[in-house]
């Protein structure tokens, strides 16, 4: 009978593309929050898209900084907000955006890069 994959590749092509292709991985982290600037947040790579920059405090609802986040402070012209690509291992940037100093950050993204 074969394996499953042997099976799944003899059927025809599509097969061979979905059995090969890379899917990517949503994952959440909680990160203390910091004055506006470079946050390290575990587990992101070069090349993770961001989804979504939640702010969170004891005392008040979430806020979305999502569009505040992405790049690096070095090159401000970088894409920002959904969809951009983090530039260094273990950082997103919100240079001159607003401070979470006093709450947490609830950042989530798509695994894709190295």
């Amino acid at each position: 009978m074969g394996t499953l994959r042997d099976r799944m590749y003899r059927s025809g092509p599509i097969w061979k593309y979905l059995v090969n292709r890379k899917s990517p991985l949503t994952r959440v982290a909680n990160v203390a929050g910091a004055a506006a600037g470079s946050h390290t947040v575990a587990d992101i790579k070069k090349g993770d898209r961001i989804i979504s920059v939640l702010y969170h405090q004891a005392s008040a609802a979430l806020t979305d900084q999502t569009s505040e986040f992405g790049g690096v402070s070095t090159t401000p012209a970088t894409k920002r907000g959904y969809g951009a690509l983090v530039e260094v291992d273990g950082v997103i940037d919100n240079t001159e955006g607003t401070t979470s100093a006093s709450g947490t950050l609830i950042v989530t993204w798509e695994a894709l890069g190295s």
